[in-house]
Parts: structure tokens; sequence; C-alpha cells
């Protein structure tokens, strides 16, 4: 793996291509990892700056995001969370091993997840409790749903139903091709493909935001609960480790 770090404007990031062309969701999935920057708002307002990452250690990778308060929000708030995904190739699919959330401005925040695929069991800590549930055959969360989306835009599926991880829970879900949008980010207009993202039982929804070929990076995400305020983070800029 190259050390050296180099940025690249949104325009080569839509140029760069992650794929290969070979059969199987794992040998089609080319992962670069890369280190990126976004702007997060809250109903319209920039409230924070948040960081995503993608990282290989050996034989994992590693998805990592978390955000802090910025200009005069850190008034109101101390709230710094934190999330990283860890999952590699098992069974020739990608699988996740640990789920760990946190913040440092509230302890009881703390959650863990642990993918046991050898015993097909789940190990939740959350709220200072800890419990232990089956797995079903394949699991994704907020960060590998980059993933399963990769393989729908590779393979032009428009919809899928699958089973993801919140709140300590494995729920059912519904990803669904949104068409396409025109996207502003740093005064460069992109089209890209939306996909719009359903749990069971949950208010709030999910967009995602993808260039032609920046599939594992989003450019933007969306989050808009029950009563229409809307949680946004898009891309600043990204450096390709």
């Amino acid at each position: 793996m190259k050390t050296s770090r180099f940025i690249v404007s949104i325009a080569c990031l839509i140029a760069f291509c992650l794929f290969a062309s070979t059969s199987g969701l794992a040998e089609e999935i080319a992962i670069t990892p890369y280190q990126a920057s976004y702007k997060l708002y809250k109903s319209g307002m920039q409230v924070a700056k948040s960081s995503l990452s993608l990282e290989q250690s050996g034989r994992f990778w590693r998805w990592r995001l978390s955000s802090r308060p910025r200009g005069v929000y850190k008034l109101f708030s101390d709230k710094k969370p934190y999330s990283e995904t860890t999952f590699s190739l098992l069974d020739n699919q990608y699988r996740i091993h640990h789920i760990l959330l946190a913040d440092e401005g509230d302890d009881e925040r703390y959650e863990s997840a642990r993918f046991n695929w050898n015993s097909r069991q789940l190990d939740i800590q959350r709220k200072g409790k800890r419990r232990i549930e089956n797995l079903p055959d394949q699991v994704y969360d907020f960060h590998t749903i980059h993933l399963l989306i990769a393989r729908m835009m590779k393979d032009g599926t428009q919809q899928m139903k699958f089973n993801f991880y919140l709140k300590g829970k494995v729920l059912d879900a519904k990803l669904a091709w949104a068409g396409k949008t025109m996207l502003e980010i740093n005064d460069l207009k992109i089209e890209v493909s939306v996909f719009h993202q359903t749990i069971d039982g949950q208010k709030t929804n999910s967009k995602y935001y993808y260039g032609p070929d920046s599939r594992l990076l989003p450019l933007k995400i969306e989050n808009i609960n029950s009563k229409g305020k809307t949680t946004v983070m898009i891309l600043k800029q990204v450096a390709w480790l």
C-alpha cells in the first residue's frame, strides 16, 4: 500500500474507477482506502465537520466516522460521535466483524456489536447491558451499506431487501434506486445516483448519493426524520491512500 497521500479534485474522483470486471461480490469491488472530510448540516445550518475513512489493516478493513461541532454550535453541544465498522472477506462475502459506537461527550452512548460467523452469534453491548442474538446470513450497517449499494449499481438492481444492524437490533430494511439528480460540490455540478433506504419500525429514512465511479465513497448522505427535519453530510475533499 502506498504511504503517500494525494488530494484529488471532485472531477478526478468521478473519473477514478473502483471496480474490476470479474464476477462475484468480493471480486467485483476493488476497495481503495481513503480519508474524506465532510460538512455536516442540520436543518440547513452547518453545525459540524465530519471525517470518514476506509483503511486496511492486515486482512481486515475498517470504516471510521467522527464528527466535531464547529463555530457557535460548540457553545450548545459537546457531542463528538464516533463510529467504526470492521469487516473482512469470509465465505466469498464481505462480513462485518465488529461495530463500535461512542461519544466523548456522553459515556452512555457506548455500543459494541461483535459478529461471530462461525457460531452464527451476535454479541451486543448497549446501554450497560449485554445479550447474544442469532445471526442471519448477511448483515449490513451504516458503513457497509456502501458495499451493498455498489453491487446494486453494478447489476442495475432497482430494489433490494436486506438485514440492517441498528441500535442493538438486526432489522428488516429496504434499498430502492431513486433515480438521478444533479449535485453541486465545491462549485462543481455532478450527475449522481440516489438510493433511498427505509427500515422497518423506524421513522427516519436515508438517502445516499454517489457519482458514477465513486460508489464506495458517498458524495452526500441525507437523513430525514418523521417531522421532515434533515441531517446532511456533503463531501468537501478526499485523499486516496
